[in-house]
């Protein structure tokens, strides 16, 4: 459901919507061109920083509300050296490299030598420059209050509030269509995963890659991580990284894995890495399937169900602001 949910958040907060449902390509998706979600198929970086802005932009127009500047907060920078995203490379190409990408990011790249895989995406660990704070500083006391009461709300001892400024994404469109569609589109999710067309997908997957000796694991659940976290457990144990590296220091001079648990991780990415490979040349990744015909006939067959089934909800929803 929370996938269901994150889709709806998307869809509507974009605005611009078609009143047409017309013949879908095979790559097509009704509901997200009905909905208006010029967006649809964005990576999951895309998502998070098209959702973070819209927030913030529902931020500074609540704020503006109250007779208040508000200057929105910008993400850290991408650090070109991290792990790229599998949708700026050939998917099979990321696969050769970093497998599941369980193993091989799991650990930082400059603490695990140059020998193995690690993780280079360092975009977080600088801190969010929130220019407000400077906004907030130069008022009065007493003005500095008011502004911090309408962007973080007003809470007494027992009792907190969230009717801040920070909050008012929770009344947006996006948000209620999610409380009042969510139920049905996790059932859309649930039918179209169990559609037989669907399970045949997934049965020849798991055929061919235990026909190349390798255990299958639904991509889908959380047994493939906690397979190989579990391997990955003696390495994480042994890892101590150091408290305060000179920003100099070499990748040689940093790692900190001892000589055997080296070799553990060495083996492991090399094990990670070849079953990603079968699974790769098996189209047994979601994404793969999912690109499938079949799978995506039964999907545009579900989602134009979904769509005449609430046509008039949504249109409603639509026409009230939505």
């Amino acid at each position: 459901m929370k996938n269901c949910l994150r889709l709806l958040l998307g869809l509507l907060l974009l605005g611009a919507c078609s009143d047409d449902l017309a013949n879908p390509q095979a790559d097509d998706s009704p509901l997200a061109s009905f909905l208006g979600f010029e967006s649809y198929g964005m990576s999951e970086d895309e998502q998070f920083a098209d959702d973070h802005r819209r927030r913030q932009e529902t931020i500074v127009l609540c704020m503006k509300k109250q007779g208040f500047t508000y200057v929105p907060v910008d993400l850290p920078p991408e650090n070109s050296t991290a792990a790229p995203d599998p949708t700026e490379l050939e998917f099979g190409e990321w696969v050769r490299k970093y497998g599941f990408g369980i193993s091989t990011l799991e650990l930082p790249q400059a603490e695990v030598g140059p020998d193995l895989v690690g993780n280079t995406d360092e975009a977080f660990e600088s801190e969010l420059v929130d220019p407000n704070d400077a906004i907030a500083a130069s008022l009065d006391e007493s003005s500095r209050s008011a502004y911090e009461a309408a962007l973080y709300g007003r809470s007494s001892e027992n009792n907190s509030s969230d009717s801040g400024c920070i909050y008012a994404w929770r009344t947006d469109s996006g948000t209620q269509l999610a409380a009042e569609f969510g139920d049905s589109l996790a059932d859309l999710e649930e039918r179209l995963r169990s559609d037989s067309r669907v399970t045949l997908l997934w049965q020849q997957a798991s055929d061919c890659v235990m026909e190349r000796g390798f255990q299958w694991f639904d991509p889908r659940s959380e047994d493939l991580h906690a397979h190989f976290i579990h391997q990955l457990t003696p390495v994480l144990e042994d890892f101590e990284p150091p408290e305060f590296p000179e920003p100099s220091t070499s990748p040689q001079e940093i790692a900190t894995l001892s000589a055997t648990a080296e070799r553990l991780l060495q083996q492991l990415q090399s094990e990670e890495i070849r079953h990603a490979v079968v699974y790769f040349d098996c189209a047994a990744f979601p994404s793969q399937i999912e690109k499938d015909p079949s799978y995506v006939e039964v999907r545009i067959e579900y989602e134009t169900d979904f769509l005449d089934a609430n046509i008039d909800a949504l249109k409603s929803h639509r026409s009230s602001g939505g």
